[in-house]
């Protein structure tokens, strides 16, 4: 054999054991997005009922470099992902919820039977509460079979870090959500700049996200839409199918769809008759299938504030200033653990305008730049360790 052949077989042994050597992931979710247009429905429950969950799910799809699938319980049988897989990625949500029960999710995790990298799980309750005693069994075991395959669990915060001790589950490690690592450009400077700048514009151009209406928020969400309504704006929703088939088919899902819109009508523009709130939410209703949309979209406003964190995540993403309103353990968590703006809802619902509650904002610009260099170390070390390769640009 020639000097030239016996490289040539050297350099492509070696490459065909490095391919060997890297693994193949399943990311438990979508690429960052899900088609709605044919099933809305369908859709939905694809990405997790909420399109907020897109923000993450895209952040570990882009920075994983390794060959992929996406799988869903409803469409990949445990069996054929864990032939076509070598380890289990979980971009997580506020799955430890007393109102969730997950076996199913336990189930399937554990008939994959693969390593486990899992970043960004939450536990759900009020704000003031300091422990979650009414979990249901499955999600008990969804929480003790993650401990069991993960090196460490990537969660939100300190609170679902005590939640999770509770039940004698120690393996974690706080993170925040992936989303913080999306724009590595994004700076505390800005940030703190943004805020400062915005009593300044003279016409702002403001996006309101959109809660639940849970009945301690539904006073701070009317004060909100009464003070977004005297600038240029739009409502982001996040999540209730009844709403976004709405902005997206110009249409109910069904004729008891009617009652609900009659029902937010009277909370949060009483002086609407109800075709002119329906018209409105129509006209003014934004929602995102897709993260990348999200973020880019939120370049045009001024302000992006609400009780949904990821609608700030996606604005501070895009360089410009989102607000969290922070009303459960959830969203104080998550702010709190990555530095994120945000404002306490009893301040939402005493203000007169939205300079006054841009005002009370919680936000130091060195904090933001100090944590999202550390929760970006940690998150990384969580999916290396599992045998992810990060992508870095």
């Amino acid at each position: 054999m020639s000097l030239c052949s016996r490289s040539r077989l050297q350099i492509e042994t070696t490459y065909i054991h490095e391919a060997q050597m890297i693994k193949r992931v399943a990311i438990l979710g979508t690429n960052g997005g899900s088609l709605l247009a044919p099933n809305l429905v369908r859709g939905l429950n694809e990405i997790g009922e909420n399109v907020g969950n897109a923000l993450f799910q895209f952040a570990l799809s882009r920075k994983i470099s390794n060959p992929k699938i996406f799988v869903h319980p409803s469409k990949l049988k445990a069996e054929e992902v864990r032939e076509r897989a070598d380890v289990l990625v979980i971009p997580a949500a506020n799955q430890i919820n007393p109102a969730w029960d997950l076996g199913g999710w336990a189930e399937f995790i554990e008939s994959c039977d693969l390593p486990v990298a899992c970043v960004g799980l939450g536990a759900q309750t009020g704000k003031n509460e300091t422990e979650i005693t009414n979990l249901k069994p499955g999600t008990i075991r969804f929480a003790k079979v993650l401990s069991e395959r993960c090196k460490a669990i990537g969660v939100r915060g300190n609170f679902t870090a005590n939640v999770l001790e509770q039940m004698g589950i120690t393996n974690v490690v706080v993170t925040g959500c992936p989303s913080q690592t999306i724009n590595p450009d994004a700076s505390g400077r800005n940030i703190q700049r943004l805020l400062d700048g915005y009593s300044e514009i003279e016409h702002p151009k403001i996006a309101h996200v959109f809660g639940t209406m849970e009945a301690e928020t539904r006073a701070a969400e009317k004060v909100l839409s009464r003070l977004i309504g005297e600038h240029d704006h739009v409502t982001v929703y996040q999540t209730d199918k009844k709403i976004l088939n709405l902005i997206h088919s110009r249409q109910f899902l069904d004729e008891e769809d009617r009652n609900f819109f009659d029902w937010l009508r009277g909370v949060l523009h009483p002086s609407l008759n109800l075709d002119q709130y329906v018209q409105y939410v129509i006209n003014n209703g934004r929602f995102y299938s897709d993260a990348r949309t999200w973020i880019d979209s939120m370049s045009r406003f001024d302000l992006v504030i609400g009780m949904r964190i990821h609608g700030a995540v996606a604005a501070i993403q895009s360089g410009k200033l989102g607000v969290c309103v922070a009303f459960d353990s959830r969203t104080l968590e998550l702010a709190s653990t990555m530095g994120y703006p945000y404002v306490h809802v009893e301040e939402v619902e005493t203000a007169e305008s939205l300079t006054d509650i841009l005002g009370k904002v919680v936000f130091d610009a060195a904090r933001f730049n100090h944590l999202k260099v550390k929760n970006t170390e940690k998150i990384y070390t969580i999916l290396e360790d599992a045998g992810c390769l990060i992508e870095t640009h």
